[in-house]
């Protein structure tokens, strides 16, 4: 079961990124699925820990091209990178407690979160790097 479909209108046009995007898709969908199977606990965090841990990478290599390139909104994107994972973190501590059932919630976040912050973050990121 999945709830993200990757779409070639996703991509970016900047290899890594787009690459590092559909993985987190994967991610994204495995959890998913996983959850809607009803799954422990125990697996529950450890694929939702894969999630927390990949953003954080693939973060990491967009905020690295934006502060080599002095982009002028590295601050904004970061931040918004950190109120990502601060609601994956939230998820995460849902799982602990045995607090997380398939919601609306966790859809929307998932599916939401991901698509909206490549169709406008991201995109604004590569109009600069596509651009030069």
């Amino acid at each position: 079961m999945s709830i993200l479909r990757w779409n070639p209108s996703f991509n970016v046009n900047i290899e890594i990124i787009d690459t590092q995007h559909q993985r987190m898709f994967e991610l994204a969908n495995i959890f998913y699925s996983e959850l809607y199977k009803g799954a422990s606990q125990e697996i529950l965090n450890q694929k939702l820990k894969e999630l927390v841990n990949y953003s954080i990478t693939h973060f990491e290599t967009e905020e690295e091209m934006l502060l080599k390139a002095n982009h002028p909104d590295l601050i904004n994107h970061a931040r918004e990178h950190k109120q990502f994972i601060g609601e994956l973190n939230a998820l995460s501590a849902k799982v602990m407690e045995g607090d997380l059932v398939i919601s609306a919630e966790i859809i929307s976040f998932l599916r939401n979160s991901i698509i909206n912050h490549i169709f406008v973050s991201d995109r604004e990121m590569a109009k600069y790097f596509n651009k030069a």
